[in-house]
């Protein structure tokens, strides 16, 4: 994944992340009147749209469900949405670490980064969660309803800047990583030629998987 044009992408997206930091206060005020207007309940969704601790054991009971199916292309979008989450936190995380910005609720303003002083604002976490996440099944299934799923990554962005946890430019960041890890591992499976499927086996010994591979 790390190759020229990854990096021109990333470094194109570093440029409009600076431009949006312009504006990050003043979306900030602008998300917390509007959001006023939004059920309680409906926020809460949202944010659990993007909380690992709910979309990682989703994602993988998601892939467990496939392996039943016979279907390789569903296993190979249910794999390929796990395997996005797990980088994209990772990369997501890391930048955590070194940017070191506080969240809007500090009232320390957008420009408060210091590097490895533990605060965690940069880049959204449940941002880059819930688009690696939904992501690959656009990818692999792109119809009407699979786009849908925008609107819920829209949302949960939306609602962490409402409620005052991140800046618009944590949210658009970690949105981006999220997409773009589950874009690139999709389109890199979807042209493989060696195709792998999954089955569940279970015998009166114990469980697991049967692995088959066609070239």
């Amino acid at each position: 994944m790390a190759t020229q044009r990854t990096a021109v992408i990333a470094g194109g997206a570093a440029g409009v992340v600076l431009l949006l930091s312009q504006v990050d206060q003043p979306v900030t005020e602008s998300a917390v009147v509007f959001a006023e207007r939004m059920p309680q309940r409906m926020r809460r969704v949202l944010h659990e749209a993007g909380n690992v601790k709910v979309v990682r054991p989703l994602a993988v009971g998601f892939f467990l469900g496939s392996l039943a199916s016979g279907s390789e292309r569903l296993q190979d979008a249910a794999f390929t949405s796990v395997q996005a989450i797990i980088y994209s936190n990772l990369v997501s995380n890391g930048l955590k670490l070194v940017a070191g910005r506080a969240r809007p609720g500090a009232n320390m303003g957008p420009g408060s980064f210091s590097p490895f002083s533990g605060r965690r604002s940069f880049p959204s976490g449940h941002a880059t969660t819930v688009f690696a996440f939904t992501v690959p099944w656009l990818a692999y299934y792109p119809r009407v309803e699979t786009y849908a799923f925008f609107l819920l990554g829209i949302g949960t962005a939306f609602v962490r800047i409402a409620d005052n946890h991140h800046w618009l430019t944590d949210v658009t960041t970690g949105a981006f990583i999220g997409a773009t890890t589950g874009y690139l591992l999709s389109r890199r499976h979807l042209r493989l030629h060696t195709h792998l499927r999954l089955s569940p086996v279970v015998t009166s010994g114990g469980a697991g998987i049967r692995a088959a591979v066609s070239l």
